[in-house]
């Protein structure tokens, strides 16, 4: 339960999730500027390529999203946050040090844009449900309006950044920045409790939630199929 009274400046968890999440975001903002022009400036991709680690980065969203909100409500939040988190600092990290070592790849930027894509849906998703367990309810709505202040001020400023540190560095070296700073993203010391269900309830759930993504992954395609088939059959009768 929230244990602090006095408003969410006073509540010292709720300030280092804040501080967490602004931090994550401006990191993830260089990297979205960043990781195409490592592509484009580096290895000279083409369109065919670009467009390939554009879907790469995207499709997580469609299929992680789901699966990750059953976790988010069924298990502890700030473990998967602080992995999400450095999981994406390991992987970002791997471009800088192929672009200074053995040279950097256009499947190599694939597969990172994949992972870490699929990481920061885990984080965007489960982070939310983490709030109600710091601030009371009388405090959401001015917590989440912080929240939504940090998250705006990333999108504004973090493609300039981006911007500036590419110049500078070059972009393999500017993904470097997003990966120190979901590295060092200061919410891994909140102490708020958290108790999770039953281990057998939190995996049940996670597979009833992947089964319901695939099945509405399927069906607005095999709908027309029907739709097709049934058409077909009263024309013939």
């Amino acid at each position: 339960m929230p244990h602090e009274s006095d408003g969410p400046w006073r509540n010292r968890d709720f300030l280092k999730l804040w501080a967490g999440q602004t931090v994550s975001l401006l990191g993830s903002q260089v990297t979205v500027l960043a990781l195409p022009l490592a592509a484009a400036l580096t290895l000279d991709a083409s369109a065919t390529e670009m467009g390939v680690l554009t879907a790469a980065g995207s499709l997580p969203v469609l299929v992680a999203a789901t699966v990750a909100g059953v976790w988010a409500d069924r298990a502890r939040r700030r473990p998967i946050l602080v992995g999400a988190d450095l999981g994406r600092a390991l992987l970002l990290a791997t471009v800088s040090l192929a672009a200074l070592t053995t040279g950097l790849s256009i499947e190599h930027l694939w597969i990172v844009a994949l992972l870490a894509g699929l990481l920061t849906t885990v984080f965007d998703v489960v982070h939310p449900p983490l709030l109600p367990t710091l601030v009371r309810r009388e405090h959401l709505v001015d917590a989440n309006s912080k929240l939504e202040v940090s998250r705006s001020g990333a999108l504004i400023a973090g493609p300039g950044l981006a911007g500036v540190l590419v110049q500078l560095l070059t972009a393999p070296i500017a993904i470097l920045v997003d990966a120190l700073l979901a590295s060092a993203a200061p919410h891994r010391p909140i102490r708020a409790p958290e108790q999770p269900p039953p281990r057998d309830e939190t995996a049940g759930a996670v597979v009833g939630g992947a089964r319901g993504a695939a099945r509405g992954a399927v069906a607005p395609c095999s709908r027309p199929w029907r739709r097709r088939c049934a058409s077909s059959t009263c024309s013939t009768t």
